[in-house]
């Protein structure tokens, strides 16, 4: 006996009885569901925009969801999974301008027996622009800005320009893009980081989306004035007299250094070494620390007398 032979009889027992009870158990889901009430239910789908020309663009906010009213018996209307549909927005023929459409509920397609009643608002108002793109340079946006005791420089961003797509009357109006945030607590030296460019409206797309961002972190720096530096003298062989015996100093470097730094007796000095009794003219010269530069010093020259107890007159040895 072959398999088929031996499956139909199965399947053949008792089918009277098998026939019934199917006949029975669908006349019951019709009762039951044909009399149950009718009632609605109230959805907020969102819009499905379609056919829109590849050279156009929606230029103004969509409203995010609309209200669609449906009716149908309660058991069904459960089943209705508010997250499965969207309403079609049918933007076929559509010409660049101010436009009025008609939500359309003909292509949703909810379960058999529920009606759509109503959709609030029925019309959406839309402003089509022609889509068009350029490039715009992107200025990169650093996080804070100043630090205490730093200084950031040599800001770059590469590539420096990225194109951009959208709305003509939106692109028309945009001179130039920034960056996502870019932080700079905790940078040191010179310091490159990816960023994202920060979205400049609606409607707007670029390529690339992502830029190198470079910049320099360096100490902040300062000046500072010791205003009664004295003057001292080497290599002298005898008495030697210093007018004026001070000078003024002011120096410029990183901020914290800077500000520990102390200054005293050898940093300003002239040197006498070879230079006979008598009254002379001497610059004044400067030994600091490194990382600190001089920016004035006033006076840069000094009167020099050697055990001289008359005054001849002065000669100028800074040229020497």
């Amino acid at each position: 006996m072959s398999a088929v032979v031996r499956i139909w009889r199965l399947l053949s027992r008792n089918l009277a009885w098998k026939i019934a009870a199917l006949l029975a158990s669908t006349a019951l889901w019709i009762a039951i569901n044909g009399s149950e009430p009718n009632a609605d239910r109230y959805l907020r789908l969102g819009l499905n925009p379609f056919g829109l020309s590849k050279r156009l663009v929606i230029a103004n906010r969509l409203a995010g969801t609309v209200e669609v009213q449906i009716r149908g018996p309660r058991s069904i209307l459960r089943t209705v999974d508010e997250e499965a549909y969207r309403v079609p927005l049918d933007l076929r023929g559509v010409r660049a301008g101010p436009t009025s459409l008609k939500l359309s509920t003909d292509l949703l397609n909810f379960p058999r027996r529920v009606k759509v009643i109503r959709v609030t608002p029925s019309r959406v108002d839309l402003r089509i622009e022609r889509l068009v793109r350029r490039s715009v340079p992107v200025k990169a946006v650093l996080v804070p800005v100043e630090r205490n005791g730093y200084t950031i420089s040599d800001v770059a961003v590469s590539p420096a320009e990225v194109e951009v797509s959208g709305p003509a009357g939106r692109i028309a109006q945009l001179q130039s893009v920034e960056t996502e945030p870019v932080s700079t607590i905790n940078a040191r030296g010179y310091v490159e980081r990816e960023a994202a460019v920060a979205a400049a409206g609606e409607w707007l797309a670029f390529f690339p989306d992502t830029v190198r961002v470079a910049f320099s972190v360096s100490e902040a720096e300062g000046r500072r004035v010791f205003p009664n530096l004295p003057v001292t003298v080497r290599n002298a062989g005898g008495t030697v007299r210093v007018e004026p015996d001070t000078v003024a100093l002011t120096v410029r470097g990183a901020q914290r250094p800077l500000a520990n730094l102390q200054l005293g007796a050898g940093v300003a000095y002239v040197d006498v070494e070879g230079l006979g009794s008598g009254a002379h003219r001497l610059a004044v010269r400067l030994v600091v620390p490194d990382g600190i530069d001089v920016d004035v010093i006033e006076p840069d020259q000094v009167n020099v007398l050697i055990d001289s107890a008359d005054s001849p007159q002065i000669r100028d040895e800074t040229k020497r």
